[in-house]
């Protein structure tokens, strides 16, 4: 069974920006902010051991300045991602683990640093490639994509 793909869209909001992040009297074309967004699987009762997302810039001057980890052991180091993919305005991340400690339900499994340039919100889109199991099998899951905040 394949993995039906899913899709998750998030515009970020525009919040009060950073001293040194933002200058106050800056044209809004000028504006730099920096942002986080964490992406979430949905594995339902299933054990997550592998897991592919494609992240899209759908809108915005956004450029991915870091990616870090998820919250469980499983996934706590940064995925593996496509540098070649972030020149096309998108990113492709993919983790698995071959472990027993498995999450299951809902994960953050990695959180995107974003450089946003001009005061337009960026707009991103999620896609699950695939999810799959223990014994290599593909499942369905959902991913969601949240704004976390400016740093």
């Amino acid at each position: 069974m394949t993995a039906r793909p899913a899709t998750a869209l998030l515009v970020l909001g525009l919040a009060v920006a950073t001293a040194d992040a933002v200058r106050a009297d800056a044209p809004d074309a000028a504006r730099v902010r920096f942002v986080r967004v964490a992406i979430y699987i949905h594995s339902g009762v299933r054990a997550l051991a592998a897991w592919q997302v494609e992240v899209v810039v759908r809108a915005g001057d956004v450029e991915v300045v870091g990616v870090e980890g998820g919250e469980h052991p499983a996934y706590a180091e940064p995925a593996y991602y496509d540098p070649a993919a972030l020149r096309q305005h998108r990113l492709v991340l993919a983790a698995f683990d071959t472990g027993t400690n498995l999450p299951t339900g809902r994960t953050r499994v990695a959180t995107l640093h974003l450089m946003v340039r001009g005061a337009a919100a960026p707009e991103l889109e999620a896609r699950l490639v695939v999810a799959a199991d223990p014994d290599g099998r593909s499942f369905d899951a959902a991913v969601t994509i949240e704004d976390g905040g400016e740093r």
